[in-house]
């Protein structure tokens, strides 16, 4: 991830450029339509979050080409942005490509496909072979389907309620999250037909951006105790799924954070696995530390309001 070295006005342009090319011409329609819940005296509900990172970034970039050195950088969205874009473009040429791109063209369904490319990634670092799942005409389908080696496959659900999308600005308390847990699992649908049914072994993810490490907790519990009060011998995990960004280095100034010179940031993927003790599947799957990845380790979680110069942009 991006360093404080890498984020000039030319490296953000270029995201701009990248994510404008891959929504081609429906960008400037979401644009437009966001413009448009701007000014309504109803603006929408939910707005749709990439291209409120994209105007964000774009808002930085400017800061940095008038050279301005008031701290007007919004980290998160240049983060979000480039991560997106990590995530998306190893799957260019694949079957799945039409697919993703309209998913991302879909602002409610932006946030679920940047949880089930993270999950895809994760498995896939660890050792397995992920493929995204088609549509089926006959039952409801799961996201991702897990080969898991002898010809053994799993499916793995992925679910990213609103409530998950907001970041810091909305604590998770434990009754929340159980409420959560217990709502995407009946959303899954582990009967005959459903997402997850018993005629194969599965995976629930509840994914969600920029969660604190505390709320990452509670949804474990909430997953926990789930698993101890439902029989669910086919389900062999809930994984709890996080990313979000991590400032090394912020400077504060009269109780307001900034980041700048010297500071460096960071995507971090937060991570609960909870195993089912009651699980009875064929299908062995191991989650374990993937190539490459790391502990952000011990660390102060911040919340950093707006620059007042960004607080437009939103």
């Amino acid at each position: 991830m991006p360093g404080w070295s890498k984020l000039s006005a030319e490296f953000m342009h270029d995201l701009e450029q990248r994510v404008i090319a891959l929504l081609g011409d429906t960008y400037q329609d979401l644009v437009d339509e966001r413009a448009r819940g701007i000014r309504s005296s109803m603006p929408p509900k939910k707005p749709h979050r990439l291209v409120s990172n994209v105007r964000r970034l774009a808002a930085s970039r400017q800061t940095l080409e008038q050279g301005r050195g008031d701290g007007g950088l919004d980290v998160a969205a240049i983060i979000e942005v480039r991560t997106l874009l990590s995530l998306v473009e190893p799957w260019r040429g694949h079957a799945s490509w039409p697919s993703i791109v309209a998913s991302l063209v879909d602002g409610d369904s932006y946030a679920h496909t940047v949880v089930m490319l993270t999950t895809a990634k994760l498995y896939s670092d660890s050792g397995y072979l992920v493929q995204l799942e088609p549509p089926s005409p006959d039952r409801r389908s799961f996201d991702l389907r897990l080969l898991a080696g002898e010809g053994q496959t799993a499916a793995i659900e992925v679910k990213a309620p609103s409530s998950l999308r907001q970041g810091s600005s909305r604590k998770i308390t434990r009754d929340d999250a159980r409420k959560v847990v217990f709502n995407a699992m009946e959303k899954a649908g582990t009967s005959a037909g459903g997402q997850l049914a018993p005629d194969r072994c599965g995976i629930l993810v509840i994914g969600g951006l920029g969660l604190k490490q505390v709320d990452v907790d509670n949804l474990g519990r909430g997953a926990d105790d789930l698993f101890r009060r439902r029989w669910l011998s086919h389900i062999d995990s809930i994984l709890i799924l996080s990313l979000g960004t991590h400032i090394n280095g912020p400077h504060i100034v009269e109780g307001t954070t900034f980041v700048g010179p010297g500071s460096s940031a960071q995507a971090v993927l937060k991570l609960r696995y909870c195993r089912n003790a009651r699980y009875l599947g064929v299908v062995v799957i191991k989650l374990g530390r993937p190539s490459g990845w790391s502990d952000l380790g011990p660390h102060t979680e911040m919340e950093i309001p707006d620059h007042p110069f960004l607080s437009r942009y939103r």
